[in-house]
């Protein structure tokens, strides 16, 4: 999570506006009340929003006073902060994050604008459940595709766990086959062959490449 400063664009130049204290806490977009059995009323219960943890920025710290809360160490000018966020276990519903910003004691701003982000739950498909596999196929003409791959992958926008060894830091080769339908690369709940393994673990593309070629009578087309 990065909390920054917005940007002052001028005919001479360009700056960034400082400021010197802030606070930034996640709440729950709504909050729950438990019901006993009985029909009595509970006191609220919060649901999980997630924790906040600091990493090599010695602006920030934990908040003392606000639950779920991070704030500055110091008033020097800043004109960014940045801290790691934990999501909350799924189904936990929609979180809001609230900043505070001060600029300088007789100018401050809170929770507007740009300051207050929701973030909710993707809602995706299990991966545990595979598509059907369509065994025959009635395409006889040529299909082209378009591919695009947009690597985001670094030690910036993913700290935790980030391998320490930079030789491994690195996508592979963009690899795949065109094939007749009883030809399969890897298969949902099957072992992988040597050459998927190298790929996931080492990107490395050589062994499956040949691999490929070694069934060119089911493979149509490879890159």
């Amino acid at each position: 999570v990065v909390l920054q400063g917005d940007q002052r664009i001028s005919k001479s130049a360009t700056s960034v506006h400082k400021f010197v204290e802030f606070l930034l806490v996640v709440e729950p977009l709504q909050e729950t009340r438990q019901e006993a059995n009985t029909g009595a009323t509970g006191p609220p219960v919060l649901p999980d929003v997630g924790t906040f943890q600091l990493y090599s920025d010695s602006l920030v710290k934990l908040s003392d006073e606000c639950p779920n809360a991070v704030t500055h160490t110091s008033s020097v000018s800043k004109v960014e902060i940045s801290v790691m966020w934990h999501s909350p276990a799924p189904g936990s519903g929609c979180v809001v994050f609230k900043a505070t910003v001060v600029e300088r004691k007789d100018m401050w701003y809170m929770d507007e604008g740009g300051l207050t982000k929701v973030i909710c739950e993707e809602e995706s498909e299990s991966n545990d459940e595979q598509p059907d596999i369509i065994e025959e196929c009635c395409a006889c003409d040529e299909a082209k595709y378009e591919v695009t791959f947009e690597g985001l992958w670094s030690k910036y926008t993913h700290p935790k766990d980030f391998p320490a060894n930079f030789w491994l830091t690195h996508f592979s080769d963009i690899i795949g086959a065109s094939h007749s339908a009883d030809f399969r690369m890897w298969e949902y709940g099957g072992y992988a062959s040597e050459g998927v393994r190298q790929v996931a673990e080492l990107g490395v593309t050589k062994k499956l490449e040949s691999e490929l070629k070694a069934e060119s009578n089911k493979i149509r087309s490879y890159y």
